[in-house]
């Protein structure tokens, strides 16, 4: 996991990303606020002080996706280990 200047900057970056990449994932279809607001509410406390309201959006949706079976937390672990190989992070 990136430390709290890496995520910082992560989403400084890419916050419109976040919330395309949540958007495209039809999201917005299969959910609604309330169900968004109860998956932040079920981060752990540390991580929810020390993260930006991007990161709270993007646990809410890989959190949702998961339990709805779009995808698991598995799958994107995985998936972001390829991309961090092949970004050469």
């Amino acid at each position: 996991m990136p430390d709290q200047e890496q995520l910082q900057q992560l989403i400084a970056d890419n916050s419109q990303g976040i919330l395309a990449a949540v958007s495209q994932a039809g999201y917005p279809q299969m959910t609604n606020v309330l169900y968004v607001w109860d998956a932040i509410e079920r981060m752990a406390p540390a991580e929810y002080l020390m993260t930006p309201y991007y990161v709270h959006w993007l646990h809410a949706a890989e959190d949702l996706l998961d339990k709805k079976g779009v995808v698991t937390h598995a799958e994107l672990e995985q998936r972001m280990a390829e991309l961090a190989k092949k970004g050469g992070k």
